[in-house]
């Protein structure tokens, strides 16, 4: 029986190598290996491999070697050592869990098995203690431990077809444990229904389990893509931002400084020309920094600046724009706040950016911008009395590209944007530890908050 068994540890070690690596084995190869398992187990039970039992070093019986065991032994190792060869060469070129769980493995089976071979030398008449089952043991306590630790192996699966096998066996003995032929039948009948739902029940877990890695697979892949995705859009958006940059910085010489000696007719035909360029200046800033935002890597340039004639210069910039719509525009400072801790350049943004959809959708009305101080943050509003959200729109309104149906109200002109503003608004706010949050009722306006810390910490 010793023999029978270890005649299957070649073949079943190669079975679970080449699935755990994905290895797909010559037929040839395949054909041997299985035919060896076959003969061996076959000659088992003849005086071939085992040829006769005999005290030896002070055991009451120890095997011996017959005619063919010699050769059976050079196989069954060389067998086992090529098994360990293809661990050692995907070890090489493997990497993470997988790298760790079959340096495990390795080590285990260089234990365990060579070993286990000290027990051999007894069968030709070798009187050397045979340690094979404690090293045997030492394989097992590491290989479980490898599999538990690295996750590499589908633990659900072992275990459900552990303990399958495990009532498998309690009903084979009980079984044969009855005297009586109709209980046996009737018995065998049963283990028979079991063994064939179980055979369901793994065959359906199996399929579970490789469509949720494929599903995992897929999710790495997206991922990749994503990145590069990610990448090409923050390389493009670089490259885009230097005739952008040229274009817009001379159109505007000629425009607004007049350095060209236009007629007024000239100037009023690259008007719009300029005022696109800086909306594509614009666009390309926001898709950048969208993109930092996604990839973690928006960073602030922090120093403290004093919000009141920080707040008091965007006001006035918007005095114009405000007056063209028929809006007003009032700002309520608050004296006693000085300087803040916050990145000038991108809080000038967000404000400027809350301060242009609030007078995008008023219309005759009022814009109010004021500040206030509460648990040591500041907190600065914008409030319109504009044509406000809808309950539904006001879910998505800090998503990335999401824009609500007020950005029609007043015509084709009202869907300029992409749906980023409000999204990078309220994650610079948050950068700065700070949030950023709306009340709104259709028709009567929305406020726009948000709150900044007073310090650096």
């Amino acid at each position: 029986m010793l023999t029978f068994f270890a005649t299957f540890l070649p073949l079943t070690q190669l079975i679970f190598i080449n699935d755990l690596l994905k290895i797909k084995q010559s037929p040839v190869f395949t054909v041997f290996i299985y035919t060896f398992s076959f003969i061996g187990a076959t000659l088992s039970f003849s005086h071939y491999l085992v040829a006769d039992v005999a005290p030896i070093a002070g055991f009451q019986f120890w095997p011996k070697a017959g005619l063919v065991y010699g050769w059976y032994l050079t196989i069954w190792i060389i067998l086992i050592l090529f098994g360990l060869f293809l661990l050692i060469h995907h070890r090489m070129k493997s990497s993470g869990a997988l790298r760790t769980f079959l340096t495990y493995l390795i080590i285990a089976k260089v234990i365990g098995y060579i070993g286990g071979m000290s027990n051999y030398p007894l069968w030709f008449g070798v009187e050397l203690l045979p340690y094979g089952n404690i090293f045997i043991t030492f394989y097992v306590i590491i290989f479980s431990y490898a599999i538990t630790r690295q996750r590499v192996l589908n633990i659900r699966i072992i275990k459900t077809e552990s303990l399958l096998f495990l009532i498998f066996a309690i009903l084979l003995i009980d079984a044969i444990a009855f005297t009586s032929w109709q209980e046996t039948i009737v018995r065998f009948a049963l283990i028979g229904l079991f063994v064939f739902v179980a055979f369901k029940f793994v065959k359906t877990l199996l399929e579970f389990e490789r469509a949720n890695q494929r599903l995992e697979m897929d999710k790495v892949e997206l991922t990749s893509l994503d990145k590069m995705k990610d990448e090409f859009i923050q390389m493009a958006t670089h490259e885009l931002n230097t005739p952008i940059t040229t274009i817009r910085g001379r159109l505007d010489m000629c425009v607004r400084e007049n350095m060209c000696q236009l007629t007024d007719e000239q100037r009023q035909v690259l008007a719009p020309i300029l005022e696109q360029t800086a909306r594509l200046a614009k666009l390309s800033a926001n898709i950048l920094s969208a993109s930092q935002i996604t990839r973690k890597q928006l960073r602030l340039n922090v120093k403290l600046v004093n919000l009141h004639l920080l707040l008091n210069y965007i006001v006035s910039q918007a005095q114009a724009k405000v007056r063209a719509r028929g809006n007003s525009i009032i700002f309520q400072p608050l004296h006693t706040v000085s300087s803040i801790p916050i990145d000038q350049d991108k809080i000038s943004n967000v404000l400027t950016g809350l301060i242009d959809n609030a007078n995008r959708f008023t219309q005759d009305g009022s814009i109010v911008v004021s500040v206030a101080v509460r648990d040591n943050l500041v907190i600065i509003s914008v409030a319109d009395s504009g044509v406000g959200i809808d309950e539904e729109d006001q879910k998505h309104i800090f998503k990335k590209f999401h824009q609500v149906d007020r950005f029609a109200v007043n015509g084709p002109q009202e869907q300029q944007g992409q749906g980023l503003g409000l999204y990078i608004a309220r994650n610079v706010v948050r950068l700065h530890g700070g949030e950023m949050w709306f009340t709104s009722q259709k028709g009567r306006g929305s406020t726009f908050y948000l709150s900044l810390p007073l310090s650096k910490e």
